[in-house]
């Protein structure tokens, strides 16, 4: 495999690492939140 291709699938491998874990934190900022709303309703 030659250099750019090898550059080109690591700078590839890492974007759609960035955006899975962005996917991922969003899942658990909406679970943080909904846990937020049920303790504040509790109060």
């Amino acid at each position: 495999m030659n250099r750019l291709g090898l550059l080109a699938q690591t700078a590839y491998h890492n974007f759609s690492l960035k955006i899975r874990n962005k996917k991922l934190n969003n899942e658990k900022n909406k679970l943080c939140i909904k846990k937020g709303l049920q303790v504040g309703s509790l109060r």
